[in-house]
């Protein structure tokens, strides 16, 4: 599959070979749509990014464009995307969320059973799109699992925390003496696996279709 350009809401990524000629071309199309429909990129918000590209094309593509060239991280769709190896600090974002919900709540009065279902169903939910996709640092699962039980202990994340018992005992089943919560290393094993599995099934989707066009 030969992808040029993905749109999603009112985003809109376009793709080209790091030569010279490629990129004039796909900015000659950029400027055509522009001619004739009106709306034009607005060169502070569009950024270049580059993979193995010499310096000259680099430059040229940012003259031509007047557009700023890109680095990772960044986040796109509420994930990281990021060409090496997922760090702990890259996960920042998704700590920021936590803790803003938490410190929203602490204001209230919340029993530790109304805290219980805003950890499986609020926090769990919003850490759910990344165990989908990402292989999450230990490090970053061990302050994820921290921050949940701070919260679950004392109702907030501030200061010190006596756990009554350990996390891991927490992710047993109810009928095991837990509560039921999930375990994020295994939970993210099995969703990462999930994923292989649309790939070796050839799911119909064009991420897998991609995937196996180029293996």
């Amino acid at each position: 599959i030969d992808l040029t350009h993905l749109v999603f809401a009112d985003d809109l990524l376009l793709f080209c070979k790091g030569e010279c000629d490629s990129i004039k071309l796909l900015f000659e199309g950029v400027q055509l749509f522009s001619n004739i429909s009106g709306m034009k990129p607005n060169p502070s918000k569009c950024t270049c990014f580059f993979g193995n590209v010499d310096r000259f094309t680099m430059l040229y593509a940012l003259h031509i464009t007047q557009f700023s060239e890109g680095s990772l991280p960044i986040y796109y769709l509420g994930l990281p995307l990021i060409s090496g190896t997922l760090k702990a600090q890259h996960c920042n974002l998704l700590i920021s969320k936590f803790t803003r919900k938490i410190n929203l709540w602490t204001c209230k009065f919340i029993s530790q059973a109304g805290r219980i279902q805003l950890i499986r169903s609020v926090l769990f939910g919003i850490l759910g799109f990344w165990i989908m996709y990402i292989f999450l640092p230990s490090a970053f699962i061990k302050k994820i699992q921290s921050i949940f039980a701070k919260f679950l202990w004392k109702g907030s994340i501030s200061g010190t925390c006596l756990h009554k018992i350990a996390w891991v005992k927490c992710c047993y089943s109810k009928s095991e003496g837990g509560l039921g919560f999930k375990n994020l290393h295994k939970w993210n094993e099995a969703a990462i696996l999930f994923q292989l599995w649309r790939i070796v099934t050839k799911a119909s989707s064009i991420w897998v279709r991609w995937i196996h066009s180029y293996e």
